[in-house]
């Protein structure tokens, strides 16, 4: 398929995020890559300096972890 399309290949791309003792947790809302920028930021622990469009996602910054 090529890029922009409306198949499923090109709508539906999996972002795996990854930390020590992070419990795996799912995004099912609809999101866009605008979303990736605000989320790494924010689980940095930085503010962007520059206004983003995209929106953090939550479910990830709330995954519990765990101590090891």
């Amino acid at each position: 398929t090529g890029h922009g399309t409306t198949n499923r290949e090109d709508t539906h791309v999996a972002l795996a995020v990854l930390r020590p003792g992070m419990t795996p947790a799912r995004v099912t809302r609809r999101v866009t890559t605008e979303d990736v920028g605000p989320t790494l930021a924010a689980l940095a622990g930085v503010r962007p300096t520059e206004p983003v469009t995209g929106q953090v996602l939550r479910e990830i910054l709330d995954a519990r972890t765990t101590s090891r």
